[in-house]
């Protein structure tokens, strides 16, 4: 599982030459072994003593990235394994709260109970030039909550 999330996350996030809309997303199966993001920044927390069920602080993408018809340049990271695009939440939204909420734009990979081992083991990264970036977020010190 931990090996599909940067392939999921990227095949999600990859700005093309113009930016569609959502119908126009293409996914592409690809094989190989898991490899840890290079240089990636730890998101900072809205609590970094209690990291169960918490989200993130907005951090950059790199980019503009249209999704579902909105321009986002940012996401907020949440522990339970997923993302929402766009920052500006200050409250954590449960896995099964997702459904129900008023609140859009999640990339749910993993959609879970999880736990963070510390506050570094969800990390993000912007690769390549524009106008064919990729943000990757790591999920890899996380482990589904007992």
């Amino acid at each position: 599982m931990r090996k599909l999330i940067p392939i999921i996350l990227i095949a999600m996030l990859v700005c093309a030459n113009s930016l569609t809309a959502q119908s126009n997303y293409l996914l592409t199966k690809t094989t190989g072994t898991y490899q840890q993001i290079t240089n990636g920044i730890n998101f900072k927390w809205y609590n970094q003593n209690f990291l169960d069920n918490t989200l993130s602080w907005g951090a950059p993408i790199g980019f503009q990235f249209n999704y579902n018809g909105t321009l986002f340049d940012s996401v907020q990271a949440y522990s339970n394994g997923y993302i929402r695009m766009g920052y500006g939440n200050t409250t954590g939204v449960g896995t099964q709260g997702m459904l129900n909420s008023l609140v859009r734009g999640f990339i749910a990979p993993l959609m879970t109970d999880l736990v963070p081992e510390n506050i570094s083991a969800i990390q993000y990264v912007t690769t390549g030039t524009a106008p064919n970036r990729v943000f990757t977020v790591d999920f890899k010190g996380v482990k589904i909550k007992n």
